[in-house]
């Protein structure tokens, strides 16, 4: 008769040699392989259409990238977005020596950052999925989990949000990453946790702060759901846990505000003052989106404008919420996670908020499937009749082929990139120069302006509240100068003997060098034998 011990013994063994099986995780593994091939053959479209990924969202460069190595060179600057993207562009930049040479060579180097940068981030999204897979059930849980990442990413969003260096593609990473907190909950949702948990989830919660602010959405449902088991507990202790989960996150998110960012609690208030100025300012941007109630709003917009998707996607992780033994644990977290996500949609109806809100959705279900009966039926039903091996093989076999039969993938908003990309050659072959003595100078008044690695260089060398220029990204650009918002006062532009502006097709060129006099009236009295520049340019300007 055995021991106990020995029987431990034989089960882990029999686990051991189950887990080493081909079906256990030669399958998962190949279907991994073709979800990541499929995700990536989304960033890899534009060097296979010889593009420029900076030109298609030079704005989201300039406020990330370019206020990343400004930070890094030791200015002060002002992002109300996110400041953890700052200090991870300011180490590329150092590590990689990417603001010397000559200005070509540095829009080279950016060029290359603003490729990388999005393939780096879909590893790190896949990376978070697949290594938090469920091992007792691993094909299962690849096949939902790659389909759901597929449809949410790839597939959903826009070059927009996918080739993008700012907390748009941030999001993405951020929110999967909280798959390691669902994993927590497989077993029994409502067991207590250890104290680690709760701080390694404070930290979890400021890092998404530091992101963006209402990327805080992604911790939401672990505070809900921790927060509705300290109920039923009635206990001391399971409050004194959540509230040190709460007590860590804002400790380390206004410790590194201050000690990283703005050096002193002066620095923080004006912070936070500036922020609260971009948020007002902006307030009533998206009010003809939001309809008569949030209810019309919801049809208008969240189903109107982003299609069928979220709504799906709530549906199911609700439905998945209520299959398990724990519904009331896990339903308080899926719907106070998306509460959150809808309100700060609804706050700023745009296309910069749905890669956060598609980001918050695909972890939510993928965690609801994970902590639901379903796989674990699934899995005894295929075991019963004996097609578990069959299954695993077959299924996981034909699911790799089909993502991979779909390869190359098309992504959405193709025409918007290739439209921006016919901005680059003309102007930056022109304004860019290796020349030495041509000294060019770039003006730009919105809506007439440059597209980008110009309009990166130019609206990420200034201020988002004021004109005023860097002295760091001017320097490094010591033979062009950007004058946006008005010419600053402190510039001898005596000493430019070229310059650059986007007139709109329907205006004449008096037309354009009017409006123009009156916000640069220095540079414009210099003006003399003005004609457009070789290169296609988009319809609506020269």
């Amino acid at each position: 008769m055995l021991k106990k011990t020995d029987e431990a013994h034989l089960a882990e063994g029999a686990q051991y040699r189950d887990w080493f099986r081909p079906s256990r995780w030669l399958i998962p593994i190949t279907v991994a392989a073709a979800t990541t091939i499929l995700s990536l053959s989304a960033l890899f479209w534009v060097k296979r259409n010889g593009l420029n990924p900076l030109m298609s969202h030079s704005e989201f460069f300039a406020y990330s990238w370019m206020y990343g190595i400004r930070w890094g060179a030791g200015e002060d600057v002002f992002q109300p977005h996110s400041q953890l993207l700052f200090p991870i562009f300011a180490l590329i930049d150092r590590a990689f020596n990417l603001t010397s040479g000559s200005p070509r060579h540095i829009i080279e180097g950016w060029s290359q950052v603003s490729f990388y940068w999005p393939v780096f981030v879909m590893l790190a999204a896949l990376s978070a999925v697949f290594m938090t897979i469920d091992h007792r059930r691993p094909l299962l849980d690849t096949i939902f989990s790659s389909f759901i990442f597929i449809v949410s990413f790839p597939l959903f969003l826009e070059d927009a949000a996918l080739f993008s260096t700012s907390y748009h593609s941030l999001s993405i990473p951020l929110a999967l990453a909280g798959l390691m907190f669902w994993k927590e909950y497989l077993d029994d949702p409502a067991r207590s946790f250890r104290i680690r948990f709760f701080v390694v989830l404070g930290a979890y919660a400021a890092l998404c702060a530091l992101g963006k602010p209402t990327f805080v959405v992604f911790a939401i449902p672990f505070f809900a759901m921790e927060t509705i088991k300290a109920i039923q507990a009635r206990t001391l202790r399971s409050f004194a846990k959540v509230a040190l989960a709460v007590s860590v996150a804002a400790f380390t998110y206004l410790a590194a505000i201050i000690a990283f960012y703005h050096h002193g609690i002066t620095g923080v208030t004006e912070h936070f003052a500036w922020s609260k100025i971009y948020v007002i300012s902006q307030y009533h941007w998206y009010d003809a989106a939001k309809g008569a109630t949030p209810i019309h709003w919801y049809f208008g917009y969240v189903i109107g404008v982003m299609g069928w998707l979220p709504t799906l996607l709530i549906l199911a992780s609700l439905v998945l919420a209520s299959l398990s033994e724990h519904r009331r644990i896990l339903l308080t977290g899926v719907i106070s996670g998306y509460a959150c996500a809808l309100f700060c949609l609804y706050s700023r109806s745009q296309l910069h908020g749905h890669p956060e809100f598609i980001a918050a959705a695909a972890a939510i279900v993928i965690g609801a499937f994970r902590c639901s009966i379903v796989p674990g039926i699934i899995q005894r039903w295929l075991d019963a009749r004996y097609l578990g091996a069959a299954f695993h093989v077959v299924i996981g076999i034909s699911t790799a082929c089909i993502f991979s039969l779909v390869y190359p993938l098309d992504l959405r908003g193709h025409d918007f990139m290739v439209q921006l990309a016919k901005y680059e050659a003309p102007i930056t072959d022109t304004l860019f120069q290796e020349r030495k003595d041509v000294r060019a100078v770039a003006m730009m008044i919105y809506p007439n302006i440059f597209n980008g690695s110009a309009d990166a260089w130019c609206r990420g060398g200034s201020n988002i509240f004021n004109s005023i220029r860097s002295d760091f990204v001017d320097s490094i650009f010591e033979n062009v100068v950007c004058a946006d918002r008005g010419q600053s006062p402190n510039r001898d532009y005596a000493k430019f003997n070229n310059a650059l502006f986007v007139r709109n097709r329907t205006s004449s060129l008096d037309e354009t060098i009017s409006v123009l006099r009156a916000a640069f009236p220095l540079i414009v009295n210099r003006f003399n034998n003005c004609h457009e520049i070789d290169g296609v340019l988009p319809d609506h300007s020269h």
